[in-house]
């Protein structure tokens, strides 16, 4: 299924993006964005077992939890790219997330 796949890409690029954030934020911030891109990845996997109402619940869940990462602005992903300290040509597949669950389309 799609959605297994981009969340799992949206997962690598968080892992991938936080660790070049600022020693300052890295224990904190990432902690919470990376909790966020968990759980939805987690939601993802426990409504796929499930069915029916529990099911819509854990896909609401899995929605709580991608809209806690899209909370974060994108300055803060791509800040060291406005800085020259590191270049990085990949959009951000949170995007691409959101509309497969055809909430933020």
């Amino acid at each position: 299924m799609p959605i297994f796949t981009r969340s799992y890409d949206l997962l690598m690029w968080l892992l991938e993006v936080t660790r070049h954030f600022p020693k300052a934020n890295r224990h904190d911030f990432t902690k919470r964005l990376l909790d966020a891109g968990f759980d939805l990845r987690e939601r993802f996997e426990e409504a796929n077992l499930a069915c029916g109402a529990q099911r819509l619940n854990r896909l609401n869940l899995a929605d709580e939890s991608l809209a806690k990462v899209h909370h974060f602005p994108p300055e803060i992903f791509l800040g060291h790219v406005a800085q020259g300290t590191r270049s990085m040509a990949k959009p951000i597949p949170g995007c691409a997330l959101s509309v497969v669950l055809g909430k933020y389309s």
